[in-house]
């Protein structure tokens, strides 16, 4: 199973146009990302080192594929053609296959199959898979790699969003497979003789599909049904805890080393009389999936939107900041905040430690995961639901599965971005509810630019109103006395 994860220092830059500007093509032969760039006066071929898997045929061996050699091909750190006839003007490699279209993910398995047996990955990061019409920028497809780490399971290209639910990277353009990628995906076909056997498809689709297709293996008792290390990193995803509990809270999601997001009514004890929580009682776990052994961290403040209602869906946000930052890396990832909501029909993911409501399942102590469907608000709302007067996001489960307890303030992500945190799990055949984060991003970095003053929008929302109240009963009384002059 793959998966595809984008930093965040990319995310202001729209990464996904950055990839693909970086490793596209047209079927026909071009790929085009403008001025080439070095890596910081080293040589990149050094730095960031690249297998190019050039997949060709006989017929193109004297023009295509010597053109690839004769171009960008020099810029790879290792290239190597495969093919179904040796020639001497290339370095090819020969594999008992047929030619043609239609069984080119029998050649393509090959030859992710060749270079992982012979050790090539062992000394180049990436691999790069290419037809022999697909021309390529390496110094900047290196710039793009060199802050990835080769060792996590990643797959960067062109992302179409069709005939698999997570799309796939164009395989006319090109796609890279980190070490950590190609490692999975032989796994993947030793593990699974259907994969391994069946030579049917397109390879970019087949490839983008894995992910599907290995889902869940080894794993019946998954409460979220797309639970597989191949699944985009979870490592943004936190635990809020309360006191001495032996179970989380809610969930968090870390946007920085210090800051993180949650639901509001997380915050609060009680429902129809509710206080707030004591910062000394509540505290942060992350770093693990493993809530046992992750990192407890103490909460500083809490920071609660000012129109929150305990009673309602609208503005349930929160911000929680730390007393002493995290440290980011490894094991404790942030996650950009998307600018806009998905539209319904997006297939999203909720992470989370929660029991299944309709299983009898206990909580899981393992964070888990499952694939949404973004639906329409009205799916979330009851009859009840009456006052809800901000856009929510709305999500249910693909297979049916009840999506409950203990996820609340947890993140709903698409694409690598948060956009949004758990409000409502399903329930009475509702949707699950969730805040939509891009109406808040304003609240947030106030938060995040103001620490320890939780109460500032009250107090600036306070004087505001005392100044024009002032303003009004000044105008009021000059008035008052103009008419009494008369």
């Amino acid at each position: 199973m793959l998966m595809t994860y984008f930093r965040n220092r990319y995310s202001h830059r729209g990464l996904i146009a950055f990839c693909a500007a970086t490793v596209v093509g047209f079927a026909g032969g071009l790929l085009f990302t403008g001025e080439s760039c070095q890596l910081d006066g080293e040589n990149p071929s050094e730095k960031v080192r690249v297998l190019c898997v050039v997949i060709t045929q006989p017929e193109n061996h004297r023009d295509k594929a010597l053109a690839v050699k004769e171009t960008w091909g020099q810029r790879c750190s290792e290239l190597l053609f495969f093919s179904s006839q040796l020639d001497m003007m290339l370095p090819v490699v020969t594999l008992n296959v047929s030619e043609g279209r239609e069984v080119l993910w029998n050649k393509t398995k090959a030859a992710v199959r060749y270079a992982w047996d012979k050790g090539l990955l062992r000394r180049n990061e990436w691999l790069l898979k290419a037809d022999d019409d697909t021309y390529v920028v390496m110094e900047n497809l290196r710039q793009l790699l060199q802050p990835l780490e080769p060792e996590e399971a990643l797959y960067l290209g062109l992302h179409l969003l069709a005939n698999v639910p997570k799309g796939y990277m164009s395989g006319g353009a090109g796609y890279v497979l980190s070490r950590g990628a190609v490692q999975r995906l032989v796994a993947a076909w030793d593990l699974d003789v259907e994969l391994k056997e069946d030579d049917s498809g397109f390879e970019d689709i087949n490839i983008g599909a894995e992910d599907v297709r290995t889902t869940n293996r080894g794993d019946a008792g998954a409460r979220h049904t797309a639970g597989s290390s191949w699944n985009p990193d979870f490592r943004f995803q936190a635990s809020l805890w309360w006191h001495r509990d032996e179970f989380p809270l809610c969930g968090a999601v870390v946007i920085d080393e210090r800051n993180l997001v949650t639901a509001g009514h997380c915050i609060y004890d009680g429902i129809m009389r509710p206080t707030r929580r004591p910062i000394n009682f509540l505290r942060i776990t992350v770093g693990n999936p493993d809530y046992q052994k992750a990192t407890s961290y103490d909460v500083g403040y809490t920071y609660t939107h000012f129109y929150f209602d305990t009673l309602g869906l609208d503005h349930d946000i929160a911000v929680v900041r730390l007393k002493k930052p995290m440290k980011l890396g490894e094991n404790v990832r942030s996650i950009p905040l998307a600018a806009s909501a998905p539209a319904p029909g997006t297939v999203c993911q909720l992470s989370g430690w929660g029991s299944w409501a309709n299983r009898g399942e206990n909580n899981a102590t393992t964070l888990r995961h499952m694939d949404v469907v973004v639906q329409t608000q009205d799916k979330c709302l009851g009859p009840k639901d009456t006052d809800v007067t901000t856009p929510l996001i709305c999500v249910a489960p693909k297979n049916g599965d009840v999506y409950t307890h203990a996820d609340d303030g947890g993140p709903l992500t698409c694409s690598g971005q948060l956009v949004g945190v758990v409000i409502r799990n399903g329930r009475n055949g509702l949707g699950v509810a969730v805040t939509d984060v891009s109406l808040y991003t304003d609240f947030v970095a106030e938060s995040v630019a103001h620490p320890g003053r939780g109460a500032w929008p009250f107090v600036s929302s306070l004087l505001t109103g005392i100044a024009e109240a002032s303003t009004c009963l000044a105008i009021t009384a000059l008035l008052a006395r103009m008419s009494s002059a008369r």
